[in-house]
């Protein structure tokens, strides 16, 4: 079952990339290509829980090699599938049950996370969850048998792909620096707010522990650019707490 959704969501990404619709050297940056990991029913790589996730999906340039994506964790993770065989309100159930477990520890690990998707899939029907701040919206059974379903489907992950990036869940004034291996957090200036000064943020002295709530963090960060990427396992010369909330 896994491998048929996995193949599935490859399929639109091909699509998309193929379309001309989207030119990677535009400046259309914010669309993307929403990609699963190649490992399924497997422990996120940073997680020493006994939890599985069933699917993992990311997203990357548009631009990207359309294949099965390696290095799965709670940090690379967009969005998780957890799928069933069956169809009865006992397999429902569990399969939100385990989407939602899993789901809070995007919160815990991705400090610029707003709110979440989700999908769970029972059988051949197919709902789309959005955690917002204090409930869970699911969308209406879609089934992806009829060709009606199907189209709903790529629906989504077209709008995934195309949409704006708060549209996903992330906070704008909180970025990954790859190059840099920390992340750039926008404050505004107490005498002009609509001024910002950046700081580089790489640990935290407390994370978002709920799925529910504010998603109250605490940041260790500086304004003082690291020269060039931070070593594993190294920190940045921490000198100012953020909150975020």
């Amino acid at each position: 079952m896994y491998p048929m959704i996995s193949a599935f969501i490859l399929h639109v990404a091909q699509e998309i990339q193929s379309s001309g619709l989207v030119d990677a050297d535009s400046d259309l940056y914010r669309c993307r290509l929403i990609l699963p990991f190649a490992k399924t029913d497997t422990h996120p790589g940073n997680s020493d829980s006994s939890e599985k996730v069933d699917i993992g999906l990311c997203y990357e340039n548009v631009g990207s090699s359309v294949k099965l994506q390696d290095g799965m964790s709670y940090y690379s993770l967009f969005s998780i599938v957890e799928a069933k065989r069956g169809r009865s309100a006992m397999d429902s159930a569990s399969a939100y049950a385990q989407l939602f477990a899993y789901s809070e520890k995007l919160y815990f690990y991705q400090i610029n996370r707003r709110f979440l998707w989700g999908i769970v899939c029972c059988g051949s029907v197919v709902n789309a969850c959005l955690f917002s701040n204090y409930n869970v919206h699911a969308s209406p059974d879609i089934d992806v048998a009829k060709p009606s379903g199907r189209k709903e489907f790529v629906r989504l992950l077209v709008g995934w792909s195309l949409c704006e990036w708060n549209r996903l869940g992330y906070d704008q004034t909180i970025t990954l620096n790859n190059e840099l291996g920390c992340y750039e957090v926008q404050v505004p200036k107490q005498d002009d707010p609509k001024e910002h000064t950046i700081y580089y943020c790489d640990d935290s002295v407390l994370a978002a522990e709920r799925e529910f709530g504010r998603h109250c963090r605490c940041l260790l960060a500086t304004p003082v650019s690291p020269k060039s990427k931070v070593p594993n396992g190294a920190k940045l010369q921490h000198t100012v707490v953020i909150k975020d909330s």
